[in-house]
């Protein structure tokens, strides 16, 4: 399709996709979530997300562990992708795809989650698994120069630790089972020599004003945040400029912004690809540290077995994270009906990793090795549009707008590695790595929302994306630029709804301040990496399209707040594998556009302000959402896909797949039913009977990888009008976690290496992949408690403010789950299981002041 005939297309239909929020649009009733920062979590903050978590029905927000390097993860709705990421996009002040974990958290204003589709849609292929829309902080106040402080300290600590059997336990243990054991001669515990208690320092100073028809806000930031792992840490540096101008009576108004911050990371990386942690939880307790002479003891007690604390010292990993980002905004009222916008981004992100691995005795590979990479990923969007608003008799209230987008996103990935086979460090061709992705978009997009009497909203609206992505890859795999030709979509929405408590007959009914009824249906992309080893050209992005019903019900002049929605979202094109003969093929998988996944469920979000006197107030707020996920269409699939193989060299150490009519990476594992004479465990057979052979057990599907439903609530109490009490509490139910950590850390491998103490009363056996470390997760949080005094430091000036704040973040956490952290890490394919390599989680006990003046 042409753009002059989508033009014409567009201009007939009017449908709205990409609206700027005009006044009475079904947009503003069909509200996305909003959270404003006085409604966020407070305190000593690890990341941007952390604000809201809990917050924010569907949007399921979760870290696994405590590394300081790794921030908070969303996905909204469930999981919809196998292969991409299942993560929102974000949009900071305008500027699409930046990295919301490298702002500092004091820098936001507000953070809104557009959950449906329908509001989505508007930023076409990245849309399709929501939107996080994100505004820095700026203040129009009519004085010159405002000045804020703000500071915080945080002691953390490891908040729980793997019971392992020390060394005492450990010889008691050998001597009762007669084992043949070489003692150490030490009595070591390596989680302590591994972890320590730190301290985290934060700083924030803004400054912002306005003068005549000029405002600004200005601020930089410093956060060290030492992790509790030996020899790591996060340190965050940034800055951030805004502006804004008014010309010809504010008929013209211009607004630019820079923002740039820096993180630099020290120590393990995210998954622990060196095994580091690992070590440590099975490290014979009864090896020394050091040998007498004062070098590292290295017992070569099995194969890449190695002194933990050596590697921890001796091994030097940095990351270096930069990115930039600007914004200029400009709209003129060319009369009080019709007005143009013009929007332009700009973000780059550059991160450099670095690592060297030297000489250390049993570790493989066992030749020094180093390895240089970094990521460049660099976005360009430029957007500029005609909104027409018009009141007809203060009864029909018309708005639209049509314009133009035009988006760039490169990225580019450089790796080179190299071993000390002999003399110097080699860095080979075929140890080295390139790509370059670069997709351009051009986009057409238009909208028209009518409101009747404030009563009845309809909303519509279309997008056109052709898209031209181009890729070349170099290195180990060679390949001339591939270039996918252009795609062409369209990502349609539309929205109704029905105020009903503005109808006659409900009038005269003073307490109900909001009863609405509304509808909606979207679609949009998502930006995916189609480069593939076949340059398989016929692949098409994915997609996903979804009908919602929503229900806003205000009390009491809006005291007591409800929204209730139901929404039912098809995932489809979505990539996966497919085995193919060889010959005639080249390899013997290829990718596709053959799976089908549905999210359906329901959100509830809930607030009230319970008490609002004078001298006490109390809010509070609840959210709750439940998904339901399943694979409806598992096309050219003959058989179950296996998912996740704990071994890569064993067919059948998989715990997951993927099946038609079953939920997305759910756990499908053999039913244990105890053990024989041999130390072989047994498991129902295929077809009925008992088998002690893994390859001839029965696989049932036992666990599914994200929660059923969650629940939290958020409290705030205000005292006096200076004191300020708030917590914050969140339940998962019904998800699971397979615990690798506990597999690994069987009775069966003492005496060489160390286990769980509960493991001393139990048979030993082999420990092979079963329901037997499948554990429920479920788990009930203490997210976050503070406490705050507010003063007035003088009565001539109300500006000059003083608060102080104490409180903790990870209090409480009451689960059933025995392994280190009932959280999920949604930022990694390997959903739902601990390995014996997770960073501990933490917990954390802050204070801090905020100055203002």
């Amino acid at each position: 399709m042409k753009f002059s005939h989508l033009l014409i297309l567009l201009l007939f239909n009017g449908l709205n996709i990409f609206a700027q929020q005009p006044v009475d649009s079904l947009f503003s009733i069909q509200q996305a979530h909003k959270v404003s920062d006085t409604n966020m979590l407070q305190g000593d903050i690890y990341d941007p997300l952390f604000l809201i978590k809990g917050k924010v029905a569907g949007a399921s927000i979760s870290k696994n562990g405590g590394h300081p390097g790794v921030p908070h993860h969303m996905i909204i709705r469930g999981l919809s992708s196998i292969y991409f990421s299942n993560n929102p996009v974000y949009v900071i002040d305008n500027v699409i795809g930046a990295d919301i974990s490298l702002l500092h958290p004091d820098d936001i204003s507000s953070i809104e989650v557009l959950n449906n589709i329908s509001s989505s849609s508007r930023y076409g292929n990245l849309g399709g698994n929501g939107v996080v829309v994100v505004n820095t902080k700026f203040s129009d106040r009519n004085k010159p120069i405002n000045l804020n402080y703000n500071t915080s300290i945080s002691f953390d600590k490891v908040a729980k630790q793997h019971d392992l059997l020390s060394a005492n336990k450990y010889r008691e243990y050998v001597l009762e089972k007669e084992y043949p054991f070489y003692d150490g001669g030490a009595d070591t515990d390596y989680q302590d020599e591994m972890f320590r208690n730190i301290i985290t320092n934060s700083h924030y100073l803004s400054g912002f004003g306005s003068v005549k028809n000029t405002s600004y806000y200005a601020s930089i930031s410093y956060k060290n945040q030492p992790g509790v792992v030996e020899n790591s840490n996060s340190k965050q540096f940034g800055g951030n400029l805004k502006l804004k101008q008014s010309f010809f009576d504010k008929k013209l108004n211009i607004q630019a912004m820079v923002n740039f911050n820096r993180q630099e990371l020290n120590g393990l990386d995210e998954f622990d690809e060196a095994g580091i942690l690992e070590q440590t939880y099975r490290h014979n307790p009864t090896d020394p540290i050091y040998n007498s002479d004062g070098t590292y003891y290295s017992g070569l007690r099995a194969f890449d077995y190695f002194n933990p604390i050596e590697a921890i010292n001796e091994i030097n990993r940095s990351v270096i994270a930069d990115q930039f980002f600007t914004n200029f905004n400009a709209s003129y009222a060319i009369n009080n009906k019709l007005k143009v916008l013009l929007n332009t981004g700009y973000s780059k992100l550059e991160t450099k990793n670095n690592l060297h691995i030297p000489e250390i005795e049993g570790m493989v590979p066992t030749h020094p090795m180093e390895e240089n990479y970094s990521d460049y990923s660099e976005r360009l969007n430029v957007e500029s549009s005609f909104i027409y608003e018009n009141d007809i008799n203060n009864t029909h209230f018309l708005n639209a707008e049509i314009g133009y987008a035009f988006r760039n996103h490169r990225s580019q990935f450089l790796q080179g590695q190299g071993q000390k086979p002999y003399k110097y460090i080699v860095f080979r061709r075929e140890d080295s790595d390139s790509s370059i992705i670069n997709t351009s978009i051009n986009s057409i997009f238009a909208s028209i929302g009518y409101n009747y009497k404030q009563r009845y909203f309809v909303d519509g609206g279309i997008r056109y994306d052709a898209l031209n992505p181009l890729i070349e890859r170099k290195g180990t795999l060679l390949s001339d630029p591939q270039d996918l030709g252009g795609l062409n979509i369209l990502y349609p929405s539309i929205s109704v709804a029905w105020k009903l408590n503005n109808e006659v007959f409900l009038r005269d009914v003073l307490w109900l301040s909001n009863f609405t009824v509304s509808a909606g249906y979207g679609e949009a992309g998502k930006e995916n990496n189609l480069y593939t080893l076949e340059n398989n050209t016929k692949l098409d992005f994915e997609r996903s399209k979804e009908y919602n019903i929503r229900l806003d019900l205000g009390i009491l002049k809006n005291r007591i707040f409800a929204d209730l929605t139901y929404y039912n979202r098809t995932s489809y094109n979505v990539f996966m594998y497919r085995r193919v003969p060889v010959p005639p093929n080249l390899y013997p998988h290829i990718h596709d556009n053959s799976v089908e996944i549905s999210n359906t469920g329901f959100e509830c979000n809930i607030s009230a302000l319970v008490i609002n006197k004078s001298k006490f107030s109390y809010l509070t707020g609840f959210t709750f959402s439940a998904n339901n996920n399943e694979v409806t269409n598992f096309n050219n699939f003959k058989d179950n896909y296996p998912y996740n193989y704990l071994y890569d060299d064993d067919e059948n150490s998989y715990i997951q797949q993927i099946s038609q009519g079953e939920p997305l990476f759910g756990f499908y594992l053999p039913k244990t039913i105890g053990m024989d004479e041999n130390g072989n465990m047994l498991f129902v057979k295929k077809g009925g009977g008992v088998t002690n052979h893994l390859s001839n057990a029965e696989r049932i599907m036992q666990g599914l990888v994200l929660p059923e439903w969650e629940l939290a609530w958020s409290n705030k109490f205000t005292i006096v009008k200076n004191i300020d009490f708030s917590f914050s509490l969140r339940y998962a139910k019904g998800h699971s976690i397979y615990n690798k950590a506990k597999m690994d850390l069987e009775v069966i491998y003492v005496p060489t290496l160390n286990a769980l103490s509960e493991t001393i009363n139990e048979d030993a056996f082999y420990p092979e992949v079963s329901d037997y470390y499948l554990e429920d997760a479920s788990y009930l949080r203490l997210d976050n408690l503070v406490v705050s005094y507010n003063l007035g430091l003088s009565n001539k000036n109300p500006d000059l403010k003083l608060k102080l704040f104490l409180g903790a973040n990870n209090l409480l956490t009451i689960t059933n789950y025995k392994g280190l952290d009932p959280e999920i890490n949604y930022n990694t394919r390997y959903h739902g299981i601990e390995k014996a390599n997770v960073y501990p989680p933490i917990k954390s006990y802050f204070f801090g002041l905020n100055f203002s003046f």
